[in-house]
């Protein structure tokens, strides 16, 4: 196993899916229960006065909120450790049930099938592009953990596919601690041991909102001047908090000026109706800003702005994994 150091000097595993220790399957029974229980879990936690709750949260880096009061990049990645992966710093009785909670376990079904989505498109896509940069673009992305893995599930599945690629990792989010420990991962699964170590890859964070498309657009038209193959990712980001607006507008950008073959894979949380309960009574303890957009309203949107659904998605009880291809 691979470990990286976060910005407060904690070591972590460097989440590798293709590593027997994240090794991860789970059935609808399974599931069902874990949900159950968690829900029962949260009812109790929601019935403790808010300031108890409060002092919780607050030591508790797993369930660390930002200034835009949605859980951290650093605090999401804790969570799809696993259990069984947590470092002695978090191996306290309250972390070790968050993360047997359904929604660390939907978080990490979702990197997995974030991961599933990218690799199948892109074994098509990169045999016929030459030896154009492959650059991956990933939206509110916080350590990157899904491009990271593609990577790994690739390169360990088709060994020769990348050894001659160039390969960039593009980061836009406000956040820095979380994109420094990517860097600081991307950097040991290099090293000479490492599951990466030969390939050429390099890890760039743009401090970016996705409110302001504008910045998005720029870094487009240079990948474009480059020749560049792009794949573009936003998990548990772009459309799971932005708005209409913000959606169409990022994704007009991405239209505009991204090579054709570009193919955006992304997370869209279930439509209220058909949402985990976990996730409403979360939301409504949390006061988190998520969108229940459901499928429908999110294929509108993007058919705005032309693109459409590339295969059918993949689901949990959270979450719709989708890609997009230019029409």
């Amino acid at each position: 196993m691979v470990y990286a150091e976060t910005s407060k000097g904690w070591e972590l595993p460097v989440i590798d899916l293709t590593h027997p220790a994240f090794g991860f399957d789970i059935d609808k029974n399974e599931l069902s229960e874990i949900s159950r229980e968690s829900l029962r879990w949260l009812k109790r936690y929601g019935h403790l006065p808010g300031l108890l709750r409060r002092l919780i949260s607050s030591r508790l880096p797993m369930i660390e909120r930002d200034n835009h009061h949605w859980g951290n990049g650093m605090s999401a990645y804790l969570q799809k450790l696993g259990p069984e992966n947590l470092p002695k710093i978090l191996s306290g009785i309250w972390s070790r049930r968050i993360s047997r909670l359904i929604g660390a376990v939907c978080l990490r079904l979702r990197l997995r099938d974030m991961v599933k989505l990218s690799v199948e498109h892109l074994v098509k896509i990169l045999p016929v592009t030459g030896n154009r940069p492959l650059c991956m673009v990933n939206i509110g992305g916080g350590t990157a953990a899904d491009s990271l893995n593609t990577l790994l599930t690739l390169h360990r599945t088709f060994p020769s596919l990348l050894l001659k690629q160039r390969i960039a990792i593009y980061v836009l989010d406000t956040d820095t601690a979380a994109p420094l420990f990517g860097s600081r991962a991307l950097a040991a699964l290099m090293s000479n041991d490492g599951p990466l170590a030969g390939l050429r890859v390099s890890f760039h964070h743009i401090t970016r909102d996705w409110n302001h498309p504008e910045s998005l657009g720029m870094l487009l038209k240079h990948l474009r001047e480059m020749k560049s193959v792009v794949m573009v990712s936003s998990e548990g980001a772009l459309f799971e908090y932005g708005s209409d607006e913000v959606i169409i507008a990022n994704l007009a950008m991405l239209r505009d000026h991204s090579p054709p073959e570009t193919i955006i894979i992304g997370s869209v949380i279930q439509r209220f109706e058909d949402a985990d309960p976990n996730l409403i009574l979360l939301q409504s303890i949390t006061e988190m800003p998520i969108r229940f957009m459901g499928l429908n309203m999110f294929e509108q949107l993007a058919g705005q702005t032309g693109w459409s659904m590339a295969a059918s998605p993949l689901e949990n009880p959270f979450f719709h994994v989708v890609c997009l291809t230019k029409r």
